[in-house]
């Protein structure tokens, strides 16, 4: 019986998340341990081994307990073949060393791919085993490997060897010389100094996430404060006048009738000024303190938050692995500043991103070894992956010396396909010419290939990055190579901005991007070949205004540049551009909040932040800006090409992994491309952040159930036309009336469900 036979689906799902995050952990522990060696960093391969036979066995015991079989199994396996390496004296050459990454590689993919309870190995997962096989001396009771995919049983954790825990390691391998045997001796322990007991626990990512929105929160409210702030020293304000004022009636009616009366109301408004002031520096001095405290739970958060860079090494070996491997290319990956940290947000969300980046480095950068031979180059292509610390900001490089960007091909394609002009195409600067890549379905390859090549890729990095407050740049020479500069802020709790206000709105701009803010004189705007400029540093700036950029003037005249009284210069990348504006504010930080779904990507800005004041403003994005001004993001020149088939989306709604994962591969299978969703809320969040072309739901879900995310969707303008297929158990004709009166197009019962129904249903509806 298996441990998880008593547990709700619910209890389910949450042990394997807990297990997921737990098995990357062992699993990062063994790739630390393989990749020094095959950097030629592992100066004691014994130890190294060892540490990695802890991890493979603490996996293996894990996965078979919450019944992930087939994890189970290939750890097993996999702490087999490092147990021949530690008592069998042979050699870790480069092709063991190989099968072992494959084999890690296959085993975390299996991790995310399976469910508990499952133990049939997929084909690749059996391969990887009978590699292991025949390329290690295991013992004739280890090779009982069936002789094809099928349902095989998890080896049982109790009755396996028992290494304690507090044994495991995490240390960091010494630089060296990489020994090539292992001897026979007893396992070698940790010479290193016992640590201190540290009392830790489990936090699952989803509380530490909501702790820190609560933060903004908090901090938003202290913003608010401010506001409250200002009120008192105008009360304070106006019982000065209001005492001042009864103080000289007082001097006109002395001797009067009134004059008591008066002396008495003086006395009321210097006591009520006196109150008001007190009040005002008690509110001043408890606001210096709350505004210490949130600095330090912000700091604190942030400590809670971060991991550096290296956690990415894992997933970035990997890819250049497989990539090179596919495209047949030699790379050598060097990786650098792995020691800087930002939010793990961050990280988590730039991983797809860094993968384009790589792909396309392996797959368009680097050359064939005979096309770089014949250039004079190593056959082995070189792609470095960089971590820098700047300020507040962290920079992550991706830099290869493959055959670089052609600026002819690009200007070839703007003219071709965007009806582009040849003279204005001829005018754009290399770094002009390179943030067209940027732009949706752009693409310069003349060959598409399931690595890259599709015009997809690019535009996703360039919103992911600047919707995380960060920005992406690309350098080039032809012939020598390309990179790429990803500019990321240390955390997205909040972010330090200049306020400032044009055509009578404020607006906020991200502090890291602002080099300098000028005060213009009358004589400090020049005309320079029919533009205006101004001079920094005996450089000249092109200038132009927030006004002009966002058209926000509503006379219907563009505003005069030089009518400005501050000039922001605005740095992206490179480039420097100069944007006039009325009146300077403070430098704050602030809570950036996205549009929401109801808005599409705005050019120009990058979301909207609550001020003391509790009004709204918008906070700019300086590499729109750049673009903007410069004339490569709206391109009023510039045709859109034909339009181009676009795979279809679909929307996969169920609480059951099972469900989810069969009908994912079913359709996929089919061509489309897929997204999943545990219930109607996620749904819902999934159809605001992508573009679906149909849904198709379970009815009985937690949170929101089909039916009520039927009502939803065409309830709302934005996805009012997409149809949605409920696929339920519920098959009785009240059951089915309901699902329609929801709105849904179409009712499936499970039990009828076939892929000729699923794939005709959704034919007829797109």
């Amino acid at each position: 019986m298996s441990a998880n036979d008593d547990l709700t689906a619910e209890q389910i799902e949450q042990l394997s998340k807990v297990f997921r995050a737990e098995a990357i952990e062992h699993i990062k522990g063994i790739a630390e341990v393989l990749f020094s060696a095959e950097d030629g960093a592992l100066t004691d391969v014994t130890d190294g081994v060892n540490r990695a036979f802890r991890e493979a066995h603490s996996l293996k015991g894990s996965a078979g307990t919450l019944g992930f079989n087939r994890v189970a199994i290939m750890a097993h396996r996999f702490e087999d073949a490092l147990g021949t390496l530690k008592s069998e004296n042979i050699e870790l050459s480069p092709k063991r060393l190989e099968i072992l990454l494959q084999a890690l590689e296959t085993i975390r993919q299996a991790v995310f791919s399976q469910t508990p309870g499952d133990s049939d190995l997929t084909e690749r997962e059996y391969v990887t085993m009978k590699q292991i096989q025949a390329n290690f001396p295991l013992t004739a009771d280890d090779t009982n490997i069936p002789v094809s995919p099928r349902r095989v049983t998890s080896p049982d954790p109790a009755s396996t060897e028992t290494i304690p825990d507090d044994s495991q390691s995490n240390e960091a391998p010494a630089t060296g010389t990489v020994a090539t045997k292992l001897s026979s001796s007893p396992q070698v322990q940790s010479a290193a100094a016992p640590e201190a007991k540290q009392e830790l626990i489990r936090v699952s990512e989803t509380r530490i996430d909501e702790v820190i929105t609560q933060f903004g929160e908090l901090f938003e409210t202290s913003l608010q404060l401010e506001s409250l702030g200002h009120d008192l020293d105008t009360n304070n304000h106006e019982a000065n006048r209001l005492t001042d004022g009864l103080s000289e009636l007082l001097s006109r009616m002395e001797g009067t009738a009134h004059e008591a009366e008066i002396m008495e109301l003086v006395d009321m408004a210097r006591n009520l000024t006196i109150l008001s002031k007190s009040a005002g520096n008690k509110f001043e001095f408890n606001q210096r303190e709350l505004n210490k405290h949130i600095q330090r739970s912000q700091e604190a958060l942030r400590q809670l938050r971060i991991a550096p860079i290296s956690s990415l090494h894992l997933t970035i070996r990997n890819q250049v692995r497989e990539t090179s491997n596919r495209t047949g290319k030699k790379v050598q990956l060097s990786l650098a500043g792995g020691e800087y940290a930002v939010d793990r947000a961050i990280l988590d969300a730039i991983e797809k991103p860094l993968i384009h980046l790589i792909r396309n480095a392996v797959d368009h950068g680097i050359e064939p070894p005979a096309i770089r031979r014949g250039n004079g180059k190593n056959e082995t292509g070189t792609l470095t992956i960089e971590g820098r610390h700047l300020g507040d900001a962290v920079e992550l490089h991706i830099a290869d010396d493959g055959g670089g960007l052609n600026a002819d091909a690009i200007r070839k394609k703007l003219t071709e396909s965007y009806n582009m002009s040849q003279e204005t195409a001829a005018k754009l600067t290399e770094a002009q010419l390179f943030d067209y890549l940027f732009e949706a379905g752009f693409s310069t390859s003349k060959q598409v290939s399931q690595i890259s090549g599709r015009g997809v890729g690019l535009d996703v990095v360039k919103y992911t990055i600047e919707h995380l407050g960060g920005e992406v740049s690309v350098q080039s020479k032809w012939g020598q190579g390309t990179r790429f500069i990803l500019r990321l802020p240390l955390t997205m709790s909040s972010i330090k901005c200049l306020l400032l206000e044009a055509a009578g709105q404020t607006m906020a701009v991200p502090a890291s991007n602002i080099s300098r803010v000028l005060v213009l004189g009358d004589n400090d705007v020049k005309k320079v070949g029919g533009g205006d400029v101004v001079v920094v540093d005996d450089a000249q700036i092109s200038l132009t205004t927030f006004e002009e950029i966002l058209g926000t003037h509503t006379d219907g005249s563009a505003p005069k540049r030089s009518d400005s009284k501050f000039a922001a210069i605005i740095r992206f990348g490179a480039r420097r551009y100069a944007f006039g504006f009325d009146r300077i504010f403070e430098y704050t930080q602030l809570v950036i909040k996205p549009l929401g779904d109801l808005l599409e990507r705005v050019p120009n800005v990058s979301g909207l932040a609550l001020l003391g004041t509790g009004k709204l403003c918008l906070v700019l994005n300086p590499s729109d800006l750049i673009r903007s001004a410069s004339g490569t993001i709206a391109k009023p020149s510039v045709a859109k090409a034909p339009p181009k088939k676009r795979v279809t989306t679909i929307l996969v709604v169920d609480d059951s992994i099972a469900i989810r994962t069969m009908q994912q591969t079913l359709l996929e299978s089919a061509g489309f491309q897929v997204l999943l969703a545990t219930d109607g809320l996620q749904a819902l969040q999934t159809l605001g952040n992508h573009r679906v072309d149909l849904v198709i739901s379970d009815v009985q879900m937690p949170n929101m159930g089909g039916f009520e995310l039927a009502q939803a969707i065409k309830s709302r303008d934005k996805t009012r036309s997409i149809p949605v297929i409920l696929v339920t158990s519920l098959g009785s004709p009240e059951d089915i009336r309901a699902g329609m009166e929801a709105g849904a197009d179409a009712h499936i019962v499970k039990k009828e469900l076939t892929r000729t129904e699923l794939l005709s249903t959704i034919e007829q509806l797109l």
